[in-house]
């Protein structure tokens, strides 16, 4: 299966660098579309729209707020209280399922109360995300999956990423498989992260006795830092796909110097390997 992660924002920077003004948005925070499920040009326009409209009128509640658009299907609601590192002052990150795009007033009112505390506004929330469960997506089939290779199991692997990364719930429900030989001749994904489904593929090409544990472990440490940190806009209508944020959590990795230098010497033998069969 293709991976499908063209989304708002790679569609609005290859078909619409001329309307730049009209989609980005002029917000305190930063606006994350990068999990919004793919959609034909008008709906993405609508979307983009829409999530604007969404992200200003919070703000206008609540003040800076970092939004990330998502399609989880298991958490349709987190925010957390950050403070900036130097001022000091308080901000919001809040991720919020596509389903609330828009909502209108009166819901809006109520995300507010939601991210204030208030109970009553939970439970108007929860109403609303259950008259709304056909906007979220259905599982990947099981069946489709192949998680454990010839040589590397990819569970067992992609659970000691999730152990470095504290077992985030954001993480809960991601699923893992082998994906599909490549035919570039310059060029091989190594990793990859479906937004839509929730899945990490891991090319076919890394399940060699010669490549280390180590390194497979990287590439899916790489791709859950994806479901954390995942795209945002980088103020020119363009997708920052790897944020600050994302490096310095990736330099976190106990190996990535290690990681990084067996991919330099070995990449010949994996674009190589890809075309064997």
């Amino acid at each position: 299966m293709a991976s499908r992660q063209q989304t708002l924002w790679d569609w609005a920077s290859e078909s619409a660098q001329y309307n730049v003004e009209e989609i980005r948005p002029k917000v305190k925070g930063k606006l994350a579309l990068g999990e919004l499920p793919a959609a034909p040009a008008r709906e993405m326009f609508d979307m983009i729209r829409k999530a604007r409209e969404l992200h200003l009128g919070l703000e206008g509640y609540l003040g800076k707020i970092n939004l990330s658009l998502t399609n989880n299907r298991r958490r349709m609601l987190t925010v957390k209280l950050k403070r900036e590192a130097k001022t000091r002052a308080p901000y919001y990150e809040l991720r919020l399922h596509h389903m609330f795009l828009g909502c209108g007033e009166e819901v809006m009112a109520q995300l507010v109360g939601f991210i204030r505390g208030e109970d009553a506004a939970r439970q108007q929330i929860q109403r609303f995300i259950q008259r709304n469960r056909e906007a979220i997506s259905h599982d990947v089939e099981h069946a489709d999956l192949n998680d454990l290779g010839q040589f590397h199991d990819l569970e067992w692997l992609m659970k000691k990423a999730s152990d470095l990364l504290q077992n985030d719930p954001e993480l809960e429900g991601i699923k893992i498989t082998w994906g599909r030989k490549g035919k570039g001749k310059r060029s091989i994904r190594l990793g990859s992260y479906d937004f839509e489904q929730r899945l990490v593929r891991i090319h076919p090409s890394l399940d060699q006795r010669w490549v280390p544990g180590f390194f497979i472990e990287y590439i899916i440490y790489h791709e859950l830092l994806h479901a954390l940190y995942p795209p945002v806009d980088d103020g020119s209508g363009r997708r920052d796909v790897h944020t600050k944020e994302f490096r310095q959590m990736e330099e976190l990795y106990p190996h990535y110097k290690e990681a990084l230098a067996w991919e330099a010497q070995h990449i010949h033998l994996l674009l190589q390997s890809q075309h064997d069969e």
